[in-house]
């Protein structure tokens, strides 16, 4: 059987000629169909192992990438964790968040204290300088004080009217300046109220500002501190970057795709797709 069977690659091409002869072409045809037939099976069931060997192999080397990229991604948090290189907002760490808001808070306390500082110094000039109570009230902001002042001028104009038409011993004159001593030292009693006011205020002040300060200096030192490990950090984080390869991403994208599985499976389908036999009378021969 063999003997009436032959075959030959056909010159420049992939295509093979098989010639069976017969004295039935029926039985030529059968004969050459058969054996195309079974070349095309064969060679399709190479390539059929051959496929499955390799996706059997991505399948494992996907999963060993996968659980890399876990270890490495476990790895990066947990140090990031251990060392205090905590994530805030965007892409700033913890540390520098707070140093953010310290600054914040010190720049506020700064103005609060010069403004408390520059009040209470007008005010203690005041005190000292001759006639400088009476601008005290709108200096210091107290509605009292302007009150009182304005009592005493008043009583002091009282005063100037009973000495035009009266004498300095009449009772209604004596009643005028006590009232005008007992109004000045209410004045001056509340001016020092507060000034003494103001220089607690100030005080305080100042004291948060050494606070914001010495907090922002322990923190600017901590986040110092913490350059080596943010190093590290960057260092596991490029390990786990490169243990996320190609394949890894392009497998996931595949995965989720509906259009890249219908392509597969049309290309499978495509491949067991075999080519009809052109037939003679006497001989067969099919091309492939």
């Amino acid at each position: 059987m063999l003997d009436k069977l032959e075959v030959l690659p056909r010159a420049e091409t992939w295509v093979i000629d098989i010639t069976a002869s017969s004295e039935e072409a029926d039985m030529a045809a059968l004969l050459a169909n058969t054996v195309a037939e079974l070349y095309l099976v064969n060679q399709l069931e190479e390539k059929f192992q051959a496929t499955k060997r390799e996706a059997e192999w991505l399948t494992r080397r996907l999963a060993d990438l996968r659980a890399d990229l876990q270890r490495a991604e476990s790895a990066v948090e947990t140090y990031r964790s251990s060392a205090g290189l905590l994530q805030s907002d965007g892409d700033s760490t913890l540390g520098q968040q707070q140093i953010s808001d310290v600054n914040g808070q010190l720049i506020a306390a700064r103005l609060r204290r010069a403004e408390l500082e520059s009040r209470l110094r007008e005010a203690e000039s005041l005190v000292l300088s001759p006639g400088g109570a009476n601008a005290a009230g709108d200096v210091l902001q107290s509605a009292l004080i302007q009150g009182l002042i304005q009592q005493e001028a008043e009583v002091v104009r009282k005063i100037a009217e009973l000495s035009s038409t009266s004498g300095e011993n009449l009772p209604a004159m004596q009643s005028a300046r006590a009232e005008a001593r007992d109004l000045r030292n209410k004045i001056t009693q509340e001016i020092g109220r507060v000034v003494e006011g103001l220089r607690s205020e100030t005080a305080v002040a100042r004291s948060q500002v050494y606070a914001l300060e010495s907090s922002l200096a322990r923190l600017e030192s901590q986040v110092g501190a913490t350059n080596s490990k943010s190093a590290q950090l960057r260092v596991l984080e490029r390990e786990a970057e490169t243990s996320q390869p190609p394949l890894v991403k392009r497998s996931s994208l595949d995965s989720r795709n509906p259009k890249i599985k219908k392509r597969y499976n049309n290309r499978t389908h495509a491949l067991f797709h075999m080519p009809t036999c052109r037939r003679d009378r006497n001989n067969r021969k099919a091309g492939s």
